[in-house]
């Protein structure tokens, strides 16, 4: 923490908020305060960078995108699932309209959204995000590729936490896959 703060002191006034090695630096301090039980700190460090990156670089700028999911993964992380959902939401917009089609960011932030959803209970409309996930990942990469198995995998966990285990089953199995090739 101490190597951080010193380094984004007396770098940060040579290079520039906006500069690359700073936005790494502020992130990795973020990191190394909830590594070390500093929940608060951690989370606002890695708003404020947020709302940097955003100023600076604009809101649809990877080192901005970068500071929202690791913001989200923070606010999971402290057990705020609200206000990981929120991120993962504004995230999944941003990416969605960034890209304007599909795209693995897309796929990606969709997923991480689907996630928060089912840990915070909200299995319901975590399927629902699973389903596009599965669906994006097919068309993307196909139905074998791994990331689209990970996905099948994650969308029988999600059939599986809301009871639903004939929905659960086909996804578990050998058909699913055989069927879709």
């Amino acid at each position: 923490i101490a190597l951080y703060e010193m380094m984004i002191a007396d770098t940060g006034q040579q290079l520039g908020p906006a500069h690359p090695v700073i936005i790494r630096a502020r992130s990795g301090l973020a990191h190394a305060y909830h590594q070390t039980g500093r929940g608060r700190d951690s989370l606002t460090t890695h708003a404020r960078l947020v709302d940097d990156c955003e100023k600076l670089l604009g809101r649809s700028h990877v080192a901005t995108l970068t500071a929202r999911e690791d913001l989200a993964a923070a606010y999971l992380a402290d057990g705020r699932e609200k206000e990981a959902i929120d991120q993962y939401r504004r995230l999944l917009a941003i990416q969605e309209a960034t890209h304007q089609g599909a795209h693995r960011d897309v796929t990606a932030a969709r997923a991480s959204l689907a996630s928060a959803l089912r840990r915070s209970g909200k299995v319901a409309e975590s399927i629902s995000q699973y389903e596009r996930v599965l669906g994006e990942q097919e068309r993307l990469a196909g139905a074998n590729h791994p990331d689209t198995l990970t996905a099948c995998a994650n969308l029988a966990f999600a059939y599986r936490s809301a009871g639903l285990l004939r929905e659960a089953i086909p996804f578990r199995s050998e058909e699913r896959r055989v069927g879709k090739e």
